[in-house]
């Protein structure tokens, strides 16, 4: 799983065109079909395909194709997405991320319904005016500019998006994604533990402040969120060290958020009483590899 916009700020093959922190506009071109790929988005997002067409799954269940000409709103969470490469040409599209405090910066103009809102995938047209706003962007800033220009010309991409789309869709949506939809801690754990993210990002997902989640993981779990998290990665990584003889280390510790080997190598060591070479060797003797 990739975390987005993190992962795309990182790879020096994707075209960044303004950049503030974690605001930012980036120019995605896909050539090969990308299917079903989980992601952890973790910015709020405004994507919109240029051509080729955009397959969305989210964790509730819900689900939609966004065709060319079209934009879809995506809260924090986890999707599988899949880029649909069209004949003859690149899957293209244009990924706006804004960093929470952006958001509710351009909300605080806008009073917010009483009602709960729950945040959700959201589908929209895409005016002629943001079209010509974005190229604008490309043709001022592409391919790379960094600096708080970004954030002024989100927060302007966001005015237009509110005065040119019809009713008030649009800024419900906005809305909604600040309020955040309670799941179970204990599902989404289970679903969840052995990817590469911060109790904040888990405290996230599950609808809830990072001393809430705390106090509900102890409750239900009852120890502490990031204990219980390095024993349970610790462990399915011997389980793939032995089914997977041949398992890199380096990729099992990325794959697990060790941005450094070294710790995971000593963690692991410290739990089984063996690095995770020599656990892996054990298990190629075992098998007779």
């Amino acid at each position: 799983m990739l975390t987005v916009p993190q992962a795309f700020l990182q790879n020096d093959a994707v075209t960044k065109v303004l950049v503030d922190g974690q605001n930012c506009l980036i120019d995605k071109v896909a050539f090969e079909i990308n299917a079903d790929n989980e992601r952890y988005v973790a910015q709020p997002a405004l994507t919109v395909v240029r051509s080729g067409k955009l397959r969305i799954s989210a964790q509730d269940g819900m689900g939609m194709i966004v065709e060319p000409g079209q934009m879809v709103f995506l809260p924090v969470g986890v999707y599988f997405i899949s880029d649909l490469i069209p004949e003859n040409e690149p899957f293209r599209a244009f990924v706006f991320f804004f960093e929470e405090a952006l958001l509710a910066e351009f909300l605080k103009e806008f009073p917010t319904p009483l009602e709960a809102l729950t945040p959700q995938l959201s589908l929209f047209g895409f005016p002629e005016s943001l079209a010509t706003f974005t190229q604008g962007l490309l043709d001022l800033y592409g391919p790379y500019t960094q600096g708080p220009v970004t954030r002024y010309k989100l927060l302007e991409l966001l005015h237009l998006a509110h005065g040119a789309l019809p009713g008030s869709a649009f800024l419900q949506c906005l809305q909604a994604s600040q309020f955040r939809k309670r799941y179970s801690i204990t599902a989404l754990m289970e679903q969840h533990y052995d990817k590469p993210f911060s109790v904040e990002d888990y405290a996230h997902l599950t609808g809830r402040s990072l001393s809430t989640f705390h106090r509900d993981f102890k409750r239900q779990f009852g120890e502490a969120p990031k204990r219980w998290l390095v024993a349970r990665r610790l462990d399915r990584a011997r389980d793939l060290l032995a089914q997977q003889p041949q398992q890199s280390i380096q990729d099992l510790a990325f794959q697990f958020g060790y941005d450094n080997v070294s710790h995971f190598i000593k963690v692991f060591q410290d739990k089984f009483g063996q690095s995770p070479k020599q656990w892996q060797i054990a298990a190629r003797q075992g098998r007779g590899v």
